[in-house]
């Protein structure tokens, strides 16, 4: 919608609809200078409290209820919502000449800037010129509104060359970091808190994680330490502490070996923990689970049951472990999709790492990979919560015959349940940033990309 003049806008609206408004266009505004202050932290050129502070102090009662600012608000939020497209529209053209031109320069600079630094100095640019001078009350009204565009939008353009997510993460306990630390000479395992997660995510682009616990490492059929159960527990409330500092930004799952007796109970547990109750993480290979032992079977469909009754979305490692040389490949996709998905019809169950270990040239990976392609491509009606993350997988990255194959099966499942992840920065993993930027080598295309840049799964929404 284009104002060309005052009488387009002021006929658009009767007076008594803006009085009977001016409270909800208030606490939008408001909401937006929160949300612009948010999404603006990582722009480190660019300090966003004292423009926050300018943007709240130019509000005045007696301008809230008026047609210039509601009219423009309208339309800037209808953009927002409709994909954050409003850079270079030309449309706000309400304030006049002299204005508009002001702000297609602004938008102008901010369309030639793509990276971080750049994009912050033309925002901070089209802001000083906006509140610069005097103007009647609705020109002010006019500028601050695209004051709040410029400012969201040049945050809005670096974030959209990284995922709104990162699906796959984890945190590293002091404890646990000093327990999988390999012996001297060798350098330790770093702990990863919630404050180093946040600096990488920020490094990234990323705005929210995935905290998926580590917890089921204490359990490790292999790792000899005294009261595992008690670790786990520790571990897991650990991983609730680290995520509450962060609500915005990171979404804890708990973490549990599927096999252990008190499993059902630390779900339950877990269950009730507002910071672990969207998920649990199990890891097939850690907990040695064989797919072939009947009692392993019928314990993994309890522990899918419960998940699914607590609306626990499920992240499963599926590869089997390497150590104990367990059967996997195109008979254990089978398995998993005839006894433990049947167990879950209600909730995302997120195969972690397509369904690999992040090993290159996992023959075995690749037929369960393949399996659970065509029967996504079937319709078959038990993949219908089935989603992928393509976490850890640098290694498959770097060749181009398995890049090649890789891209292939995205397809085939299809582009919309392909959910990016990093996996844990430790072990020779690289961080997000490290991580996204070896993701963008496989050969999709930039609309492929793009879907999953947006790909948000359910337990997210």
């Amino acid at each position: 919608m284009t104002w060309r003049n005052r009488d387009s806008w002021e006929s658009w609206r009767d007076e008594y609809v803006f009085q009977r408004e001016t409270k909800r266009a208030r606490k939008r505004f408001n909401g937006w200078a929160d949300h612009i202050r948010r999404r603006s932290e990582r722009l480190s050129a660019h300090p966003i409290q004292p423009i926050e502070a300018r943007l709240r102090d130019s509000v005045r009662p007696e301008w809230v209820g008026r047609r210039g600012f509601q009219n423009g608000y309208d339309t800037l939020e209808q953009r927002a919502n409709g994909g954050l497209d409003i850079v270079g529209t030309g449309e706000f053209s309400m304030a006049g000449d002299a204005d508009s031109e002001l702000i297609r320069n602004g938008w102008g600079r901010m369309q030639s800037h793509g990276h971080r630094d750049s994009t912050a100095a033309a925002s901070a640019h089209v802001v000083q010129a906006t509140f610069g001078g005097t103007s009647a009350s609705n020109t002010s009204m006019t500028r601050i509104v695209m004051a709040v565009a410029v400012i969201f939008s040049a945050s809005v353009t670096h974030a959209q060359n990284a995922p709104l997510a990162d699906h796959h993460q984890h945190l590293f306990s002091p404890a646990l970091a000093a327990s999988i630390s390999p012996a001297p000479p060798a350098a330790p395992i770093t702990p990863i808190g919630g404050a180093e997660m946040i600096a990488m995510l920020d490094a990234a682009g990323i705005k929210r994680a995935v905290v998926l616990s580590t917890a089921y490492i204490w359990e490790q059929g292999t790792r000899k330490v005294d009261n595992p159960a008690e670790r786990l527990r520790a571990d897991n409330d650990w991983t609730s502490q680290q995520v509450a500092k962060y609500p915005d930004r990171l979404i804890g799952f708990c973490g549990i070996n599927p096999l252990k007796d008190y499993a059902l109970a630390e779900l339950a547990r877990c269950a009730k923990d507002p910071n672990l109750r969207r998920g649990v993480k199990m890891h097939f290979g850690n907990s040695g689970v064989d797919y072939h032992d009947p009692q392993h079977l019928e314990q993994l469909r309890r522990v899918f049951r419960a998940a699914n009754g607590y609306r626990m979305a499920i992240v499963v490692h599926m590869r089997a472990s390497y150590s104990l040389k367990l059967a996997y490949g195109r008979d254990e996709a089978r398995v998993f999709l005839d006894e433990l998905v049947p167990a879950a019809p209600d909730v995302v169950i997120q195969i972690a790492h397509m369904a690999g270990g992040g090993a290159p040239n996992d023959q075995p990976a690749q037929q369960v990979l393949e399996v659970f392609a065509e029967a996504v491509a079937k319709g078959d009606p038990r993949t219908r919560q089935l989603y992928f993350d393509a976490s850890g997988m640098n290694a498959q990255i770097k060749v181009p015959e398995e890049a090649t194959l890789l891209v292939a099966r995205m397809r085939q499942i299809g582009l919309p349940r392909i959910l990016y992840g990093s996996d844990g920065a430790t072990g020779g993993n690289a961080p997000p940033r490290e991580a996204w930027a070896a993701f963008r080598t496989l050969p999709l295309t930039d609309a492929e990309f793009r879907t999953i840049i947006g790909n948000v799964p359910p337990y997210l929404r």
